[in-house]
């Protein structure tokens, strides 16, 4: 049995639900609690005792979160979601009803994605972009099946619809 953990990243309003919908949906496990996504924390992340319930599946983990997590015995696949800021800027005030300003996020996610690269337990490391995804999802899903996931692109490439992007420049 393949014990590699699987990771969506990113940060909020990216698109990592929709991805971790759509990969599921492409035949990974996904790690729920109660019926709803759990998303981990660096405290989930224990390098001696890690919790067996989270090998070989598919977890949500935002990018912050991971870059601190211990190192995974088995290792871990991850793919990264990027979306233009502003256009999170914009979902986020639409989902919560106040701002956010992401003056420093291409910085920021660089320097996650750059200490994702250098970590050794990182077996693939797959970078997309929200409009992307939406837009071509089957080249999406295929550029991730090359990096070594087991999923079947044509089933996760039904999950992400044009008509659901939202808050689109």
């Amino acid at each position: 049995m393949d014990k590699t953990l699987y990771v969506v990243s990113g940060y909020m309003r990216t698109g990592t639900t929709m991805m971790m919908k759509a990969l599921e949906a492409g035949g990974l496990d996904a790690y729920y609690t109660n019926k709803e996504l759990r998303e981990l924390s660096p405290t989930d992340f224990h390098p001696y005792d890690f919790p067996r319930q989270y090998e070989g599946r598919l977890i949500k983990c935002m990018g912050g979160a991971l870059v601190s997590a211990a190192v995974m015995p088995y290792g871990m696949r991850v793919v990264f979601m990027m979306r233009d800021p502003r256009e999170i800027e914009d979902s986020y005030e639409k989902m919560f009803g106040k701002g956010i300003y992401l003056d420093n996020y291409h910085r920021d996610m660089l320097y996650i994605i750059d200490r994702l690269n250098n970590r050794r337990d990182v077996k693939s490391l797959t970078v997309l972009e929200y409009k992307d995804v939406v837009s071509k999802p089957l080249h999406s899903f295929k550029r991730i099946k090359d990096e070594g996931w087991d999923i079947s692109c044509i089933e996760a490439a039904c999950i992400p619809k044009q008509e659901l992007y939202r808050s689109r420049l």
